[in-house]
């Protein structure tokens, strides 16, 4: 048998050649980054001397000057063969690096040399070389770094571009204006160094600049960033206070620091922690582009308002407790709300064991209940507390069997106006509900404000409007049997009819684009100013149903349009969006009315395939004639087809002037 020694050596020496490959490897490495500081420390020197040759005080700093870079190096690992490593643990060896490396040169030019050198080049030299190596780098790597942003991105490029140009504005408007590009002395050069090497550190040990994930806190987003700039300052003053500037200049100097980080912070928290999802449902204003509101189908409602009580599919014996005990323990103190739900369902169909009275906001007593177990549920808390509705809706249809039956209320902004009116003076009433309808109506639509006012409230009390609220109950897979106001709230009984839409939440966008039919029944969007509430487009049918067609062939007292959003109607200021579709040729100055094809599906055939023939109009008949129902609006646009037909261009000219006169002279407005 051989000797284990022996064989042991065998080994080691059969790795020789791989660990000769990585020492050849490493040496090429070295020396370039040897260059390099070389480089920095004439560059700097240049600079300051005018003269690329090294006097002699610098030729004999030079020893010092390469032994820090060495101790430095070695410390840091930056020395060490490596096939990879991540951008944020090259920065860590840079500074690393460059930490040691002035803390060595510092040392060794206290303790054993009497040299007469330039602060400027021997803290520039090391600095500026540390940058030098950290833009190779990413020269170096750019596409790996690119490749692995698309794959995992834990790092944004972006921030830190703002950023540091903001620094650098700032600092530039320090000089220029109070300070003097002339007056910048060795201590204000080092100042300048160290400001960046400063933002650069503070930047690498808060991590400022990792992406934020959907699951990050906005709190500890915020928290992250009030770190950063404040490792600034607390760096930025230990610095202005060793190199003894000027009393005046140091105030100043640290004021554009603070001045620095008050901007940068809102400039990141608007574009990037104020993005942050929060855990709420709300709908947001989106100012960017038009929000696509799609059309339900209009159909016969299966449970009418002659109907008297909802039945459920189930039969139960007639003797069923549920009513005596909602009558008689739960509503005991609440007669007109128990005379309400009574006046609208059979509860002898329903079962007392499948039956749930609550009041929480907590949706945990919600989920503890099975899939399609209950048949009744009633939540007497408001539904403005209640922080994510939707997904609190979806949990309550989760729980409800097909057909089951939901009780709910909520305050509509109507009410909460009135809770005003009769609680305070008018005068105050109106200044405190102007301020309530600011913070708690406006404030979560908006984007950024909106998680202020979410981090602050927790989403309580929030303003609600009725369209917003029965619009959710819809999109959630409810439909409403009846409604009633009982003490300033509104109490829904809904009926659990689908499954819950899974899309993503509607947009409150100014504009919005709806599906038409063009010429030839080609599809189109025309866009308009939104006039609704959010969600109000899941209430078509409802509407329809329960109130019809009236004036206009319009919805007789749509309360789905919004305050203002009257006013634009009635001035005709929301079709001002549609002069993008007659630029874009989709249609014409006057013509027949663009419709959806829900609507087109009321008209007869024949007039639907003659309608097809032209090309909607922007000025639509209807603005001369001013029909009052869904007849006389047919007929209109009947007559202006048959004068259409016969001369073209005199007929849109009468109709335009004749719509003119109407709008402008006779002030006729749109119901």
């Amino acid at each position: 048998m051989g000797n284990p020694l022996q064989s042991a050596s065998i080994l080691e020496l059969g790795e020789s050649p791989g660990l000769s490959r990585r020492i050849t490897l490493r040496i090429p490495k070295i020396l370039g980054n040897l260059l390099i500081y070389l480089f920095s420390l004439v560059l700097l020197y240049g600079i300051k001397k005018h003269s690329l040759i090294l006097d002699v005080n610098y030729l004999l700093f030079l020893p010092i000057y390469l032994a820090a870079w060495l101790v430095g190096g070695i410390i840091s690992g930056k020395f060490r063969f490596r096939r990879s490593v991540s951008i944020l643990s090259y920065l860590n060896q840079i500074y690393t690096s460059l930490l040691v490396s002035l803390g060595v040169v510092a040392f060794l030019i206290n303790e054993y040399s009497s040299l007469n050198l330039s602060r400027l080049i021997v803290i520039g030299s090391l600095s500026s070389a540390s940058l030098i190596e950290i833009v190779l780098y990413i020269y170096k790597n750019r596409i790996q770094l690119i490749e692995n942003g698309k794959e995992k991105t834990n790092f944004s490029f972006t921030a830190p571009i703002i950023d540091i140009s903001l620094l650098t504005w700032v600092l530039f408007f320090l000089y220029n204006s109070k300070i003097g590009f002339g007056n910048i002395d060795e201590n204000h050069s080092i100042l300048l160094i160290g400001t960046y090497l400063s933002w650069l550190l503070s930047a690498f040990i808060t991590h400022q600049f990792s992406t934020y994930t959907p699951n990050t806190i906005v709190w500890n987003a915020i928290s992250l960033q009030l770190k950063f700039y404040l490792l600034i300052i607390a760096m930025m003053s230990f610095i202005v206070y060793i190199l003894q500037i000027d009393s005046s200049y140091r105030l100043l100097y640290l004021t554009v620091i603070i001045i620095y980080s008050a901007w940068s912070f809102i400039i990141m928290f608007f574009l990037y922690i104020g993005k942050l999802p929060q855990k709420t449902d709300d709908v947001t204003t989106d100012f960017m582009h038009a929000f696509e509101v799609k059309t339900p189908t209009l159909k016969a409602h299966e449970l009418n308002q002659t109907e008297t009580k909802y039945k459920l599919f189930k039969a139960y014996p007639n003797n069923s407790p549920v009513q005596q005990k909602l009558e008689f323990i739960y509503f005991k103190e609440y007669p007109d709300i128990f005379n309400f739900i009574e006046r609208r369902i059979d509860l002898t169909t329903f079962d007392m064991d499948k039956t749930s009275v609550l009041r929480t906001r907590d949706i945990y007593n919600i989920q503890v209940f099975p899939d399609e177990f209950l048949e009744l549920f009633i939540n007497l808390h408001k539904l403005n507390d209640i922080r994510r509705i939707n997904e609190y809706f979806i949990e309550v249809n989760r729980i409800l069997c097909t057909g089951g039956a939901f009780v709910g209320n909520f305050e509509p902004i109507k009410n909460r106006y009135e809770r005003f009116r009769n609680k305070f003076p008018f005068i105050l009433a109106h200044t405190l509900y102007l301020i309530d309808f600011i913070w708690k109506r406006i404030f979560p639509k908006l984007p950024v404000l909106r998680n202020l006012y979410f981090l602050l409230t927790k989403g309580n009390d929030r303003a609600l409007s009725l369209a917003e609220g029965l619009g959710r109950l819809y999109y959630c897979g409810f439909e409403v049997i009846d409604l009633k106001i009982i003490n300033n709230l509104c109490y829904f009984v809904a009926r659990k009819v689908d499954r819950p839409s899974f899309n993503s939440n509607p947009s409150f966008s100014v504009i919005i684009k709806l599906l038409r039919t063009g010429r030839n029944g080609k599809p189109i969007y025309v866009y308009k100013l939104r006039t609704m509430h959010p969600y109000s487009e899941f209430l078509q049918e409802f509407v329809y149903n329960y109130s019809g067609l009236v004036k206009g062939d319009k919805f007789d007292n749509d309360f789905r349009v919004t305050t203002w959003g009257s006013f634009l109607r009635r001035y005709w200021i929301d079709e001002i969006p549609m002069l993008l579709n007659l630029i874009k040729g989709d249609i014409k100055l006057i013509g027949v009315r663009p419709l959806s094809q829900q609507k087109l599906n009321l008209y007869n055939e024949d007039y639907r395939k003659r309608r097809y023939n032209y090309k909607p109009g922007l000025i639509p008949p209807y603005y001369v004639d001013l029909p009052e129902s869904l007849d006389e609006t047919v007929q209109s646009e009947v007559n202006y087809l048959n004068k259409y037909d016969k001369n073209k261009f005199g007929t849109d000219i009468k109709y335009f002037f004749k719509a003119f006169n109407n709008i402008v002279i006779n002030k006729r407005r749109s119901a």
